[in-house]
C-alpha cells in the first residue's frame, strides 16, 4: 500500500466516526495518533469515495456514521 491515509476515530460509540487526521502508509496509526479511542480506522485516500448530495458535493464533510 502506498499514498496517505485519511484516519477516522471515535472516543464514544454513540459518536459518529470524524476525520482525525492523515498517516503514510507504513505508520502505526495508534501511535501517530494517541487518543482513548474506541475506534480508529484508516482507509487510503485514493480509496475513499466522496458522496454528492443534492448536487452538492460534501467532500468538506468529514463525520462518517457507520451502519
Amino acid at each position: 500500500m502506498s499514498g496517505e491515509l485519511l484516519v477516522f476515530g471515535r472516543t464514544e460509540y454513540a459518536d459518529p466516526l470524524t476525520e482525525v487526521g492523515t498517516a503514510a502508509a507504513g505508520d502505526d496509526v495508534q501511535a501517530t495518533h494517541p487518543g482513548a479511542w474506541v475506534e480508529l480506522v484508516a482507509f487510503p485516500r485514493e480509496a475513499v469515495h466522496w458522496i454528492v448530495r443534492d448536487g452538492e458535493d460534501v467532500e468538506s464533510e468529514r463525520i462518517v456514521r457507520a451502519g
